[in-house]
């Protein structure tokens, strides 16, 4: 578990970091629009409430299996939530589908980074003990 909290320490701050540069660009490219940047910002929190969550699961995990129960991954209640969340928000203010796509993106960039940066301390796991 020591690699797995040391692989989300490293997502969530790469995160962080990625979000107030991604903020600071969109906002200097669009002028400071508000539309634009509630966008932004809502996709970002939504990936990271998604990442939140998928890491609560995988903390459990190995715990479930070494009790020979498989639990489902719960994609679709994230799912379900995350775009409950976003149509509703759709409903009642403007949202720019360009920058949550954008935030998205950004995201994902953060977890490639942190995947690479993990990446030689994993290819050392011996997963048969």
């Amino acid at each position: 578990m020591k690699e797995f909290d040391s692989f989300i320490k490293t997502l969530f701050s790469t995160l962080i970091f990625l979000f107030f540069v991604g903020f600071f660009l969109s906002g200097l490219s669009t002028g400071w629009n508000l539309k634009f940047l509630f966008s932004f910002v809502l996709g970002y929190f939504l990936m990271l409430l998604d990442y939140v969550l998928l890491a609560r699961f995988s903390r459990k995990l190995p715990k479930h299996v070494a009790l020979n129960y498989f639990p489902k991954s719960g994609f679709l209640w994230r799912y379900l939530l995350l775009t409950s969340i976003l149509v509703g928000i759709s409903l009642f203010t403007p949202i720019d589908f360009f920058a949550i796509i954008c935030a998205v993106v950004l995201t994902n960039l953060g977890l490639l980074l942190s995947i690479a940066k993990n990446y030689k301390e994993w290819r050392g796991w011996n997963t048969e003990q």
